[in-house]
């Protein structure tokens, strides 16, 4: 879907490779002071800190705004888009956390509360069964973690219905925060073709981060330590062939590197420039569609740019 509206949206064409363009399409929207917005099938999900979400379409325009009012207090977290143009919200208020399902005009089609347990990050599989990846709140309900052992994972039917709880808390270090709690913009759970990866914190700050993987059938495949994330990072991807990838920034001048799980070490994407032909860098690496990276750029109006990369 989106690689059809990307060549209908196209607007120009750089040499990045001998053989490769970079496709632009323009949005009438910049990013703004806000959280990055979430990139997910060609859409731009725009989380507002508060109730609020804001969806454009992979044309570039305004596909709708909408509110969470029911739960009265809830907080959106998180949002995906299904592979019929519906849409699913995680949301917590301050006792309690749920899924929000909308059609693909915005409109709430169904709610299913989850209790203590908070879907920080949401998305769909190509079954369209929705996975959760998030954090549960101690039965005091004072905003701490439960100190008992819980699934960090959760998938559910399209339906609605959960049809499964997977990955146990206590894979990962206590004291330290919540494997799975909330964060904008930045990719934190995504679906390839056959299997799940979550970017989870793995000790006491955000920046000590480890990349965990799921076969579909909820089964743990591995999960590795990538490193703190530092000053330099600009983002990261998780494409259709399982690459685990991500922009840095050396002397400002971004470059593409993937993930080796074998080495357990970050290598470059060679003959990859991410900038255009006048020197403009093609902006953060805000996630893939299919094997090809998509970078958003904003010296206005938002341009998104997608960079077809050999892995290395």
């Amino acid at each position: 879907m989106f690689k059809a509206a990307f060549a209908l949206a196209l607007l120009f064409c750089t040499t990045l490779l001998a053989t490769e363009p970079t496709q632009t399409v323009t949005f009438n929207r910049s990013f703004g002071s806000a959280a990055l917005p979430t990139f997910d099938r060609g859409y731009l999900l725009f989380l507002h800190h508060s109730n609020a979400i804001e969806v454009w379409g992979p044309d570039g325009q305004l596909a709708f705004e909408t509110q969470v009012n029911n739960p009265p207090q809830a907080v959106v977290m998180s949002a995906a888009v299904d592979g019929r143009g519906a849409f699913a919200l995680g949301v917590a208020d301050i006792s309690a956390g749920g899924i929000a399902f909308l059609d693909p005009s915005g409109k709430r089609i169904r709610f299913i509360a989850t209790g203590k347990y908070l879907p920080s990050h949401v998305c769909f599989d190509a079954d369209n069964n929705l996975w959760t990846f998030g954090w549960q709140r101690d039965s005091a309900q004072n905003g701490r973690e439960d100190p008992e052992d819980y699934p960090l994972f959760r998938k559910y039917s399209p339906d609605g219905k959960q049809i499964g709880a997977f990955l146990s808390r206590s894979l990962f270090p206590r004291p330290g925060l919540s494997p799975g709690s909330p964060s904008g913009g930045f990719l934190r759970l995504r679906i390839s073709g056959n299997r799940i990866g979550a970017l989870a914190y793995a000790g006491k700050r955000s920046e000590t981060r480890e990349w965990i993987e799921l076969a579909l059938d909820g089964s743990l495949i591995g999960h590795w330590k990538i490193g703190r994330e530092g000053s330099g990072s600009g983002g990261m991807a998780f494409t259709s062939s399982n690459a685990l990838c991500r922009e840095r920034f050396e002397s400002s001048v971004p470059h593409a590197e993937c993930f080796d799980r074998e080495t357990k070490a970050w290598k470059p994407v060679g003959n990859v420039a991410l900038t255009e032909d006048n020197g403009r860098s093609l902006g953060i690496l805000l996630g893939a569609d299919g094997d090809d990276l998509i970078f958003g750029s904003s010296g206005g109006n938002i341009r998104l740019s997608r960079v077809q990369i050999t892995l290395p």
